[in-house]
């Protein structure tokens, strides 16, 4: 049951992946990143290795072993791809070298965990990050079934290993001297060229300004108080400002932020909630402030008879969740710790 309730969290995990973090933040990329996701009991469904890169937080490319080809995520890749169709070969075939070389470390770390049989998997997220100032911070890491495994220390040019296990895999790569040095000049030159390449392509994409559409519902409390639910979506670029206004004076007291989520179309979703007495209800608005919007918006709730905004708030309730889900799995999963509720996830589905 539980073999089958974790292949059913990668799958959703593979699934939302495409659909989380599409869409850039600000004028520039700055961060450039990879996933590769290897299983042990491949299907249709769930290839034995997938890898996506990110540039900041758009899914540009994704690869797996059923395709076996770089395929474009976004329409200015595409136009990149068509343009420098070489620079794509080279990247395939980095993505082909790298399944070979991640399959092989899998298949040795399931034979020293004596895993012959079962669902397990092999994790590693690469990146480079580009700080305002011009530094960079790289990071390597590695994960087997949602735990930690072995991370690169830059600093120390040194591995940090989670177990015996971990150890022995240690041990073999640091008999290869040439290894963290190709990792250097992957995160640091590499990289980096290629965020500068996709940033030429996405320029148009990133200076788009989309407006957001900005609903007010609310809902009973089983005190006797209300919760009003500001949600604001479609927007572009990423900052906005959100606030609960009484009176005109901003309020914070009782408020809940729901942070700035992505849409699957490259905009984001923004909500936050207050709790509030039913009597005062007409003197709460929820102010909007966005790069978009020729002036600031003021928005009250919506009466309850306005079956139109019912159905709007209900669709954003389920693209909220199916959002918080999806970036609830990838923050978990750059971290190596999104077992458990991975776990949690899948048996959610299953319902």
């Amino acid at each position: 049951m539980e073999s089958r309730l974790h292949r059913r969290c990668v799958l959703i995990l593979v699934a939302t992946a495409d659909f989380l973090l599409r869409g850039c933040a600000g004028s520039s990329f700055h961060k450039f990143q990879l996933i590769y996701i290897s299983v042990s009991e491949p299907d249709q469904t769930m290839p034995k290795f997938t890898a996506l890169g990110y540039a900041d937080d758009q899914l540009v490319t994704r690869f797996d072993s059923n395709t076996e080809e770089g395929a474009p995520q976004v329409s200015w890749a595409k136009k990149l791809k068509e343009d420098i169709h070489e620079y794509w070969d080279r990247y395939t075939k980095v993505l082909e070298d790298s399944e070979r070389w991640f399959e092989n470390y899998h298949r040795i770390i399931r034979q020293y965990y004596n895993h012959s049989k079962g669902f397990h998997t092999w994790q590693m997220m690469v990146g480079s990050e580009v700080s305002p100032h011009g530094s960079n911070e790289a990071y390597w890491t590695f994960g087997y079934d949602g735990r930690d495994f072995l991370s690169l220390d830059k600093e120390a040019d040194a591995w940090i290993a989670a177990d015996a296990v971990a150890q022995v895999i240690e041990r073999m790569w640091e008999a290869d001297s040439s290894m963290i040095p190709r990792f250097k000049f992957l995160v640091e030159v590499v990289f980096i060229e290629w965020l500068q390449k996709y940033e030429a392509y996405a320029k148009e994409a990133l200076l788009r300004k989309e407006p957001p559409v900005v609903k007010v519902t609310r809902k009973p409390n089983n005190d006797g108080m209300e919760t009003l639910i500001c949600r604001a979506h479609g927007f572009y670029p990423k900052e906005i400002n959100s606030t609960w206004r009484k009176d005109g004076e901003t309020s914070g007291q009782d408020t809940v932020h729901g942070g700035i989520l992505p849409n699957s179309d490259g905009t984001y979703y923004n909500w936050l909630s207050i709790k509030i007495n039913p009597k005062d209800r007409n003197h709460y608005w929820c102010h909007v402030e966005h790069i978009g919007l020729q002036k600031p918006m003021d928005v009250p709730s919506e009466e309850p008879g306005s079956h139109v905004g019912i159905i709007i708030g209900c669709i954003l309730s389920g693209i909220f969740l199916l959002v918080a889900v999806s970036v609830g799995i990838y923050v978990h999963i750059s971290k190596y710790v999104w077992g458990r509720i991975c776990y949690q996830v899948a048996v959610s589905h299953s319902v």
